[in-house]
């Protein structure tokens, strides 16, 4: 009778043969794998998930998470005026990032000019007469607690970047530069495609076309 392949030993003299598996690598399965993953993203920090627009309030939203939502105003007040909401700024250039950068003059804050050209939500309400500030809503009847004068809304939930204007007409291209920050609403790291917008301004200073591309 012939000896049975499985009783013939492939090993040379001296070695160990092993009688289980416990050698073999332990991997996991696909779905074993799936789960390992999902587990540890559900135990990772908040502070490595992107943070989303809508779990800001109206307040944060102006300086909090990625530069998002650039709208170019046009010349107003003889300046060139861009809106846009989070943490960081904007770089201006002519025609495309090769050309000239333009530099910021303002300061950021909303005017009343702006309104027409883009829809804002109030972040605060303050009396005209005292000059207190309260928190939204606005109290009952629109008056102030302590003098009775009236409140109105005051704030804006965008943030508004100043430019001297340049030789009109003119294309210019505005890239969002986010900045990382260190608390929960802060954003985490920089977007892999920053949110940019090329428009074409006309010869008194309107926007004829803009294109605008969100942050990815």
């Amino acid at each position: 009778m012939l000896p049975s392949i499985t009783a013939v030993t492939l090993f040379g003299p001296g070695h160990v043969v092993p009688s289980h598996s416990s050698h073999l690598s332990r991997a996991g399965s696909a779905p074993t794998l799936l789960l390992r993953k999902t587990h540890d993203e559900m135990l990772a920090p908040r502070r490595l998930v992107r943070t989303r627009p809508e779990w800001l309030t109206t307040a944060e939203r102006a300086r909090k998470g990625e530069v998002r939502n650039i709208k170019v105003l046009g010349i107003v007040k003889g300046k060139l005026v861009v809106a846009y909401q989070g943490q960081g700024s904007l770089r201006v250039f002519l025609e495309n990032k090769q050309s000239l950068e333009l530099e910021e003059t303002g300061d950021g804050s909303f005017k009343d000019a702006y309104a027409k050209f883009v829809q804002v939500r109030p972040t605060h309400c303050q009396c005209r007469d005292c000059g207190r500030d309260f928190d939204l809503p606005m109290p009952r009847g629109r008056k102030c607690p302590q003098c009775r004068g009236p409140v109105v809304p005051k704030g804006s939930d965008h943030r508004f970047a100043e430019y001297e204007p340049p030789k009109l007409p003119t294309k210019i291209m505005v890239l969002g530069k986010t900045e990382v920050g260190h608390e929960v609403s802060d954003a985490a790291h920089r977007p892999v495609q920053e949110a940019h917008v090329l428009a074409a301004l006309s010869t008194s200073g309107h926007v004829k076309n803009a294109q605008a591309f969100q942050c990815v």
